[in-house]
């Protein structure tokens, strides 16, 4: 597993990094924790980071690369379920991972536990063979 985690470059933030992300976490901006943060899992177990409230990212640049984040998530792609974290943060999930994320979270969906606990989820089925390309 990777647990190394990359931070974006403003051009790195594009269309074809949010098509592969199959869990998306993002705090908004006055959220507990790390206010702005994004945080995206892709298919191959990587993670990357940014913020748009204290990095230089901002979030027209997440909008455009990533247009369902663009209604705060209320707007969830067809494709994917929606989890509160609690305290202004919030996961969007591939629904292919969905089974997988709840078993490893053993039913417990308390928002947070998830808080906690989703990013070790994430890698875990991500950087498992069959969730390759």
């Amino acid at each position: 597993m990777d647990n190394r985690i990359i931070e974006l470059e403003p051009q790195e933030v594009t269309k074809e990094l949010f098509d592969r992300a199959q869990f998306f976490h993002c705090a908004g901006s006055g959220a507990m924790g790390d206010a702005g943060a994004v945080v995206i899992v892709t298919d191959d177990g990587k993670t990357y980071y940014c913020n748009y409230v204290h990095g230089k990212v901002t979030a027209d640049q997440i909008t455009k690369a990533f247009p369902v984040w663009s209604k705060s998530l209320e707007k969830i792609e067809k494709d994917c379920v929606f989890y509160y974290l609690g305290m202004g943060n919030e996961l969007l999930v591939r629904k292919k991972h969905q089974k997988a994320f709840e078993t490893l979270a053993n039913g417990n969906l308390d928002d947070l536990y998830l808080y906690k606990n989703w990013h070790k989820f994430a890698v875990e089925i991500c950087s498992k063979s069959c969730y390759k390309k």
